[in-house]
């Protein structure tokens, strides 16, 4: 089998664990083992309490995948091995939160701008006064460009160390 952990930075140190499924009764005994099958991260020895085995996870370079493999042995005879995939990203170059609602907005602004211009219009009647747009309508549009500005706020706040409070609103949108 394999897993997926969450992406850690070069320069961070974390604590990854593992959760054994043991049956009812059944512990681990010795000392699981751990062996890097891609990458170069370093792996610290492990530590058990109950079924979880955490390792602590260094190193590694930024765009790699590290494969990392646990195997451990149980009290009841049993052999538990599992393959982990750590993506290794760094931070510094990775895009925030804001960026990425920016590029939302640009584009769903662009996609306003195609519905406006009757890029998007699937049929017109002959009279012209029926336009059948596609899936999207310029009210959603408008709200979704809306909601990602208020998110672009709060993550720029966020980033800034402030707490931002907005009014509650007393109404619902129909």
């Amino acid at each position: 089998m394999s897993a997926t952990w969450p992406a850690k930075d070069p320069d961070e140190v974390f604590d990854y664990s593992w959760d054994v499924p043991l049956d009812a009764g059944d512990t681990i005994s010795g000392t699981p083992t751990r062996t890097v099958i891609a990458g170069t991260v370093n792996v610290e020895a492990p530590t058990v309490n109950g079924a979880r085995i955490t390792s602590y996870i260094s190193g590694g370079a930024s765009g790699e995948t590290a494969v990392i493999e646990m195997t451990c042995q149980t009290a009841g005879g049993r052999t538990f091995q599992e393959t982990f995939v750590l993506p290794i990203k760094d931070s510094a170059t990775a895009p925030t939160d804001a960026e990425n609602l920016r590029a939302d907005i640009i584009a769903l602004e662009a996609a306003q701008m195609s519905l406006a211009s009757g890029k998007m219009v699937t049929d017109v009647w002959r009279s012209g006064r029926r336009l059948i747009y596609g899936k999207v309508t310029l009210e959603s549009l408008q709200n979704l460009i809306q909601f990602k500005q208020r998110k672009l706020e709060e993550a720029e706040q966020a980033a800034q160390g402030k707490k931002r409070r907005r009014a509650i609103a007393l109404g619902w949108p129909n």
